[in-house]
């Protein structure tokens, strides 16, 4: 198998895995941005920690890089729109679309079945990635259906009864 293959195999045996899907916003260099990740997780209750990854490669890359604070919006299942908006990344600067920023200083959308507003508290360069790791500061979350994503697919993700 050639790399290009090895790469695709590898991306679809990734895909195998469900996950959640978030929009995380930051403000830095006099841009705000968000981007849709799945790679969100739970980190440490004590302190209170959650962390995720952003490319290298992306556009708004560098206001991740560079800001000390962010906002994970965890999407509802009613919000798939959203996750493919900041997917795109041609349309991940904010514009219209914060509502507001958190006592972080991250600007908030007003989407997300839950928010975590996070402070940066530590930054790892792992291959083509940065992984951020944030101390949550404040949260809200709301009893909702979740939008989840495997095989390439947004699902809704019910809960349990």
């Amino acid at each position: 198998m050639n790399t290009q293959d090895n790469a695709l195999s590898y991306r679809a045996a990734l895909g195998q895995y469900a996950t959640g899907v978030c929009v995380v916003t930051a403000e830095a260099l006099g841009r705000k941005a968000g981007i849709t990740v799945n790679s969100f997780t739970s980190v440490s209750l004590e302190p209170p920690l959650v962390s995720w990854c952003v490319d290298e490669g992306v556009r708004v890359y560098p206001v991740f890089a560079t800001s000390g604070a962010f906002c994970v919006h965890i999407l509802g299942a009613h919000e798939q729109a959203v996750a493919e908006r900041f997917a795109d990344y041609s349309h991940q600067d904010l514009t219209q679309d914060a509502v507001g920023h958190n006592a972080s200083g991250a600007p908030v959308l007003p989407v997300g079945a839950v928010r975590l507003d996070c402070r940066v508290f530590d930054k790892h360069r792992l291959g083509d990635h940065l992984m951020l790791v944030g101390e949550v500061l404040d949260f809200t979350a709301h009893d909702k259906d979740m939008l989840g994503y495997y095989r390439g697919r947004y699902h809704t993700l019910k809960a349990p009864v």
